[in-house]
């Protein structure tokens, strides 16, 4: 019933430029991500920043990442 179930091994989130979350092309705000984190642990994800995307964004996700112990594979996008 959530927007969480992968359709793959491997979910992907990226982070547009104005430093908007997006998993697999939905908007998430801050607690749908950290939520988000907490079903994925030990998983893995793939994080997408554009390149313009506000480096503070990037930082939360990977300290997201940390905290709940996500596997993670950083590409552009």
């Amino acid at each position: 019933d959530t927007i969480f179930s992968l359709e793959s091994d491997l979910a992907k989130i990226t982070i547009n430029e104005l430093g908007s979350f997006l998993f697999e092309g939905v908007p998430l705000n801050n607690n749908a991500m950290s939520d988000l984190m907490k079903t994925m642990k030990g998983e893995t994800i793939i994080i997408a920043p554009h390149p313009k995307a506000p480096i503070e964004r990037v930082v939360r996700i990977m300290d997201l990442t940390m905290r709940y112990k996500v596997d993670t594979v950083l590409e552009s996008i």
